[in-house]
């Protein structure tokens, strides 16, 4: 019987060079992410995300636009959505792949910031939001999401339960 770590690693060398290139990147990533988020103020994580926009009642504008009204879904590999890149699908995939097996706790905070760099190190658009809800029993639940072409990337579900309280591009 093969242990699933040798698995995984066999499945790892079997993919092309240029996937183990971007998952290799995406669990740097994803780490690095991590280590900010939980050891550093978040304007360090903030200068690598991007410029904040201003939030006005729960929306994020740039400029006289809105730039939270994305297409909602939860990421599906085998979805094909209008507009957005084969470079956007790739890491957002990666990282989701990335963070389903790292031993820490890699958040929604950590898969939006993770695959946002990436998304800047390739020239591409995105922006995450920072947004809360208020449940039931009084208690703020915050979330991100990264978009791409005005579709959620990372981080989809139920985004309209929540606030904008911070974006950036």
């Amino acid at each position: 019987m093969k242990s699933t770590g040798n698995s995984l690693l066999t499945r790892f060398l079997s993919k092309p060079t240029h996937e183990q290139r971007i998952l290799i990147e995406a669990l740097l990533l994803v780490a690095l992410t991590r280590f900010l988020i939980v050891f550093m103020p978040f304007k360090v994580l903030g200068r690598l995300i991007g410029r904040p926009q201003k939030v006005t009642q729960g929306l994020a504008f740039s400029g006289d636009r809105m730039i939270c009204r994305a297409s909602v879904f939860s990421y599906d590999e085998s979805a094909s959505q209008p507009g957005l890149t084969a470079q956007a699908r790739t890491i957002a995939k990666a990282v989701l792949a990335v963070s389903r097996r790292v031993p820490w706790q890699a958040t929604c905070l950590v898969q939006a910031s993770a695959g946002k760099i990436m998304l800047n190190r390739r020239g591409l658009p995105g922006s995450v939001y920072l947004g809360v809800n208020k449940t039931k029993n009084g208690k703020m639940e915050p979330h991100a999401w990264l978009t791409s072409d005005s579709v959620v990337i990372l981080g989809g579900g139920e985004l309209e339960k929540y606030s904008v309280v911070s974006a950036f591009t």
